[in-house]
């Protein structure tokens, strides 16, 4: 097993974070002369990088999660990895990316709330 579902959250919450952070700080590196343009053309591996933890961290959130809040994760990193994908074509992708990225946390907080209180009252009725 790569990840724990209480991992899987943590790792889906600091890669999205990270992920905001790329998307808003590259554009005003490149912007600044801190960085040239075909330096950020090259970054789009990193988008990779994102799309790939984002993936495995849902998978391995996603198992043990409730029905409504695995389908919204399920469908949110969709949204995130087909904003990724389109953002060469569609300028406004790159927003769409960091939306999805915040929805992410947002679900992953929520789903490692949920991980810590099932465990708490797995612990009292023992």
């Amino acid at each position: 097993m790569l990840f724990s579902d209480r991992k899987a959250d943590t790792v889906g919450i600091v890669s999205s974070i990270l992920c905001v952070v790329h998307c808003m700080l590259l554009p005003v590196l490149v912007f600044a002369g801190m960085l040239n343009e075909e330096w950020g053309a090259h970054a789009e591996w990193v988008d990779y990088i994102f799309m790939g933890l984002a993936l495995s961290a849902v998978y391995y959130a996603a198992r043990n999660a409730g029905l409504y809040l695995r389908m919204a994760l399920w469908l949110t990193v969709s949204w995130f990895c087909a904003s990724i994908l389109l953002h060469d074509v569609y300028e406004s992708a790159l927003y769409s990316s960091m939306a999805a990225s915040v929805v992410l946390v947002v679900l992953h907080t929520i789903n490692f709330k949920q991980h810590r209180l099932l465990h708490r009252t797995k612990e009292v009725t023992v």
